[in-house]
């Protein structure tokens, strides 16, 4: 029944953050273009994944604050970097809808992105210079792993690792960590150590169904790719993808062990659970 109760406290903080972004100030973005560029993605907030983890790191440390600008700030750090990302990969679908590019130019799209960007700091200021700085550290993180995958010739497994923990682990990481690096608490670097373990393994889950469903983005480096050049055969290729995501879950709910009982721990170890890839695929 807490473990109930975790969630629906999850499910309130993600309605809170949905209303956060649909209250931003539309008078501050002067152009509506630039409003509705930099909104489009946001219309269809997904699951919120890295909110969450904000709300739960919180949880697990018994904070009182309800951190729903923080949490905000960390998906308006995320969707910014889609819109960019969006750009520098020619995409032109994303979450099933229009890259905001290909609806509204690149120019309003990457104004968009420096617009999220803006408001994501804004809204992060007032937890203080140590938050600001351990945020920007993972912002920082994406654009390099951004930037090694576009200079990225040789695929291997080692640089699809780096690449994957630059590019989506840091700021999962982060997110689960954050408040415990406001509450300066001990529990930080396991939490950043939990949620970057996730995060690996969630682009191994990511590229490998992508793969799957004929999806796969050719800019990208897909593990299944990197690990074919290897083993020669797709099927191999995917069993030794799941064995690499299905190991990282492991290790993070390993190391979630040694954080004390609590029903957050177990809602957390729900959603690693929800990132680990069936071993039917192998």
């Amino acid at each position: 029944m807490k473990v109930i109760q975790a969630q629906r406290n999850v499910e309130i903080g993600l309605q809170k953050v949905v209303e956060k972004i649909q209250s931003l100030d539309k008078k501050e973005f002067a152009s509506p273009k630039l409003y509705a560029a930099s909104l489009h993605l946001l219309e269809k907030p997904g699951k919120l994944l890295r909110p969450a983890l904000v709300f739960i790191g919180s949880m697990m440390l018994n904070l009182k604050e309800d951190f729903v600008d923080l949490a905000t700030a960390v998906e308006l750090f995320h969707v910014s970097s889609l819109i960019h990302d969006d750009i520098i990969d020619n995409s032109c679908t994303r979450r099933g809808t229009e890259a905001v590019h290909v609806k509204y130019g690149i120019s309003q799209a990457l104004l968009a992105g420096d617009a999220l960007m803006a408001n994501a700091i804004k809204l992060v200021a007032p937890y203080g210079n140590n938050i600001v700085s351990y945020l920007s550290g993972a912002a920082m993180a994406m654009c390099a792993g951004e930037a090694l995958e576009l200079e990225s010739r040789t695929k291997t497994l080692k640089r699809y690792l780096q690449i994957a923990h630059l590019k989506t682990a840091t700021l999962i990481g982060a997110s689960l960590s954050v408040t415990a690096v406001y509450a300066k608490s001990r529990l930080a670097e396991k939490l950043n150590k939990i949620g970057t373990m996730a995060g690996i393994a969630f682009q191994i889950r990511d590229d490998v169904l992508d793969y799957l469903e004929g999806e796969r983005d050719a800019s990208h480096s897909n593990i299944i790719d990197v690990l074919y050049s290897k083993t020669k055969s797709v099927s191999q290729a995917v069993d030794e993808a799941v064995k690499i995501n299905n190991a990282n879950v492991s290790k993070a709910i390993m190391l979630s062990r040694s954080i004390p009982d609590c029903s957050s721990k177990a809602l957390l170890n729900s959603y690693l659970e929800s990132i680990r890839l069936p071993k039917e695929l192998r």
